[in-house]
């Protein structure tokens, strides 16, 4: 099979769970023994390899004349441009990953579940003979070279680094793009990070996740001011015209507990109602301080804690998604002696600011997938794809990962 082939295969069987028939279920049970005898490198008898696929020809991209009814294509010049741009290299390499589970297996295809057994399931029997021949004469092909002690150095020399993962310093990589730089400092100028990073070093309290300074008294209603001015620093729809408590209602989730049931006038209200343990009695919690609503990537979390000396807040947001509101929102509430905590501060300065380091992922992910983290490095806080045609500098200051060695089963 060629590259276009495998995917469309890839495109039209992604994620779904369906039965197979007796002819694909025997290949995929030979796929199996095959790989069977090479070392799991992870749970479920997990089992990775490398295999590739040619380009093929202008036949093997599509059918021209059904791609001209359909109008995707004018002419059959432009056929060949589309299959040109579409597949620009002789070989396209595929990450291939088996796992079982009793009876429930799954194959993937850099990162693609394209084959998932649930013996539970019922329903169209398909006939993937033809894909699973191609995935058995590559494991086969995999297994020789293994025997012959070669694969991983005909891997280590031959995988091309669009398929592999590193790390680079982001200074680095502007001095050689400094296009990406301009783009970077378009959401959070260079002024606010110095500003952000400055207000950092002063905020600490001897090590602790707490701030200088207290608030004696807390009521719902300074609450919502104090949330008023991180909406309007962020320039948050209806900043301009809206009250504290329309911008509440507007951008926070809601979901607070019965916070907003309260006098908003009376420290006794919010201390009597702050130290009910249980608040599902009163109202669904579960986004309580939830400033700014949004998914886990988005949302920005606003909490009220206390101490002996009285009450400050915290804040957070995922470190790794752009936190740029989050910047803005501290920024304003030290400049207006607000006691505030950002967990997570020094990893955003370093990313905001541009002292972090910026992950090159493989051209098959994609970089939001990485927002929950996916690198060991915690300095790490953006993810690229490398360039369709990256120069040698690029390659040679970025630290590739080793790529995990394959060994048949009982090598040392």
């Amino acid at each position: 099979m060629f590259a276009p082939r495998i995917d469309s295969f890839k495109f039209h069987y992604s994620k779904d769970e369906y039965r197979l028939d007796t002819k694909s279920t025997k290949l995929l049970d030979k796929l199996y023994s095959l790989l069977s005898k090479i070392e799991p490198c992870g749970s479920d008898e997990r089992r990775t390899v490398w295999i590739r696929a040619e380009r093929g020809t202008l036949d093997d991209y599509g059918d021209y004349e059904t791609l001209r009814a359909y109008g995707e294509v004018s002419d059959r010049k432009q056929f060949e441009e589309n299959w040109r741009l579409d597949y620009p290299d002789e070989y396209y390499y595929y990450r291939l990953t088996t796992v079982q589970y009793k009876e429930w297996r799954s194959v993937f295809l850099n990162g693609v579940p394209v084959i998932q057994i649930n013996p539970e399931k019922n329903g169209w029997e398909h006939d993937i003979s033809e894909f699973l021949k191609w995935l058995i004469s590559e494991v086969e092909n995999v297994l020789k070279l293994l025997k012959k002690g070669e694969y991983n150095r005909y891997i280590r020399e031959t995988l091309p680094y669009k398929y592999r993962t590193g790390v680079i310093s982001a200074k680095d990589y502007w001095e050689l793009n400094p296009e990406a730089e301009a783009r970077h400092f378009e959401k959070l100028s260079q002024e606010e990070c110095a500003e952000f990073g400055k207000l950092l070093d002063e905020s600490t309290l001897d090590g602790e996740n707490k701030p200088f300074g207290r608030i004696k008294e807390m009521t719902v209603n300074k609450y919502l001011e104090i949330s008023k001015i991180g909406y309007d620093a962020n320039k948050l729809d209806g900043y301009e015209t809206k009250t504290p408590l329309e911008m509440y209602k507007r951008h926070a989730d809601g979901r607070d507990g019965g916070f907003l049931d309260i006098d908003p006038d009376s420290p006794d209200a919010f201390d009597q109602w702050y130290n009910i343990p249980d608040k599902w009695a009163i109202s669904n919690p579960s986004h309580l301080w939830e400033a700014v609503a949004g998914s886990s990537r988005t949302r920005l979390h606003l909490d009220v804690r206390n101490d002996e000396g009285g009450y400050y807040l915290t804040m957070s947001q995922n470190v790794f998604c752009c936190p740029q509101e989050a910047v803005r929102f501290y920024i304003a509430l030290r400049n207006n002696d607000i006691p505030v905590y950002m967990f997570g501060g020094e990893t955003i300065e370093k990313y905001v600011s541009g002292n972090g380091k910026i992950g090159v992922i493989p051209c098959f992910e994609e970089p939001w997938e990485y927002y929950y983290g996916g690198f060991e490095d915690r300095d790490v806080g953006e993810f690229i794809n490398l360039p369709d045609e990256p120069s040698g500098e690029l390659i040679e200051k970025i630290s590739w990962e080793i790529i995990p060695e394959v060994r048949l089963l009982g090598e040392q």
